[in-house]
């Protein structure tokens, strides 16, 4: 995958080849709303209920959407119920501990087999009519199989549906398209910044606890793009925050948060907002380990990572970003009660107008009790649905979606003109794949943009991965 570049970004039409998609009811194209010479994006996106059917069918079932964490489903026979889109899947660790993704629906009738958030089962049992399956999916009894169906029933195709599956640094990803590009294809060198976030020590992440849940009034779309590189939000919207802590202590020369920002890349729906962290490269760790690694794993770090990737770690405190299509996550760099937070999460659709968030509190495998105990603490206080930042991002985003329920409002524009060049590039050589050529010290809506133009791209059926 090649760099994309701003300023041909700016010379022609965004994905001009790709078409502008269906019409929608009232004769504008879907592709439309999307417009590549302003950099604007029509609000009408977050609440139209023809559009959200579209992204149902579009994007979240053929795009690798991450569902679960493998450390939530340890044991055999283990499994947590989920959504890809608005579709119910089970995700199951089986008898010989492979994990599946199955649709939660019964081929005999479609009642849901799994009524549960969580257990651990051998069998999942159709309340309706029976019918019994292993917890990988394959149906195993059918209540007077012989008396109604004879020897013309095949249980080998009466299972329930599955979806593809790959598991990556722990997260579990399912795709139901048969013929989507593979994850590690999709991700292709943006692995290199997967790794360095969710593994730096030789046993990994682990979540603390059940994963946090609620509910937002809001589109979908809101969370993960905001993820993807508003970073300049945080010193204004959540101000509150920083009033209230010291911030000489998180930003040494107490400069507003938004002016320590860069952004190194932006990529087919891929992105990073950084906040610059303040030491010597390659020395920081031992004094100030990398967010969400306690002190007593500190050593591991360089045995683990590359150099390249160590020195990312040392000299960015605080990271944001996300992996299209509703992947983010937020790293709050160390203070002085706690190693920092850890906290991606996923937004699920329910309808145009409201979205389940599932926030995981991850922390190192190996970490001492107390530290765990810490991290899930400090994450439901950052990021808990009444959390110190989540609550002023609910209070924006259900703005932002009541401006859509009038006649009006869905005709206005959300601006992503913010592009301009700074020449301040680190003074280092950057050691990792997809950098911009220059960096920016405040905000710019680059990465922002590159998830809309990466919307638009899968919601008029344009390709996953792009190569030119």
């Amino acid at each position: 995958m090649n760099h994309i570049d701003l300023d041909e970004l700016k010379k022609k039409p965004v994905d001009r080849d790709y078409g502008d998609g269906q019409t929608l009811a009232d004769g504008v194209t879907v592709g439309s709303l999307v417009d590549a010479e302003a950099r604007t994006v029509d609000l009408r996106v977050l609440q139209d209920q023809q559009i959200f059917d579209l992204e149902m069918e579009q994007i979240f079932t053929r795009h690798w959407v991450p569902i679960a964490h493998e450390t939530e489903i340890r044991n055999n026979n283990d499994f947590v119920s989920r959504y890809i889109g608005r579709d119910p899947v089970i995700v199951s660790r089986d008898q010989d501990g492979e994990i599946h993704v199955s649709l939660n629906a019964c081929p005999h009738r479609g009642a849901s087999v799994c009524r549960v958030d969580r257990g651990n089962a051998s069998r999942f049992v159709c309340p309706y009519h029976f019918w019994t399956f292993e917890t990988n999916g394959k149906l195993i009894g059918v209540p007077l199989e012989k008396d109604m169906y004879g020897d013309g029933m095949d249980k080998s195709k009466m299972g329930l549906r599955k979806a593809r599956v790959s598991v990556m640094n722990g997260f579990v990803f399912a795709n139901w398209d048969p013929d989507a590009p593979a994850l590690e294809d999709f991700i292709g060198k943006w692995k290199w910044y997967f790794d360095l976030f969710f593994k730096r020590t030789k046993s990994g992440l682990e979540v603390a606890g059940p994963p946090l849940r609620w509910v937002v009034k809001s589109n979908w779309k809101l969370i993960p793009e905001q993820f993807m590189g508003d970073s300049q939000h945080g010193a204004m919207a959540h101000r509150s925050v920083f009033d209230s802590r010291d911030v000489e202590t998180m930003m040494p020369d107490g400069l507003p948060v938004y002016m320590k920002m860069m952004w190194p890349f932006s990529e087919n729906g891929m992105a990073l907002a950084l906040a610059n962290r303040e030491g010597a490269a390659l020395d920081v760790h031992r004094t100030l380990p990398p967010t969400g690694v306690p002190h007593e794993l500190a050593h591991e770090v360089p045995e683990v990572i590359d150099e390249g990737q160590q020195w990312f770690l040392d000299k960015f405190g605080s990271t944001g970003g996300g992996i299209f299509p509703n992947f983010a996550f937020a790293w709050l760099g160390p203070r002085p009660d706690t190693s920092g937070v850890l906290a991606p999460r996923i937004s699920i659709p329910r309808s145009p107008n409201e979205t389940e968030v599932l926030v995981w509190p991850l922390v190192e495998t190996d970490a001492p009790p107390e530290q765990k105990a810490l991290v899930r603490r400090q994450t439901i206080q950052d990021f808990g649905s009444s959390g110190m930042y989540e609550c002023d991002d609910i209070d924006i985003w259900g703005g932002m979606q009541s401006v859509t329920e009038g006649a009006v409002g869905p005709q206005a524009k959300m601006d992503f003109r913010a592009v301009t060049e700074f020449s301040d590039p680190p003074e280092e050589e950057w050691p990792g794949p997809i950098r911009r050529k220059r960096t920016s010290r405040i905000q710019r809506d680059d990465t922002q943009w590159n998830f809309w133009r990466t919307w638009r791209r899968a919601i008029v059926g344009g390709p996953q991965i792009v190569t030119d």
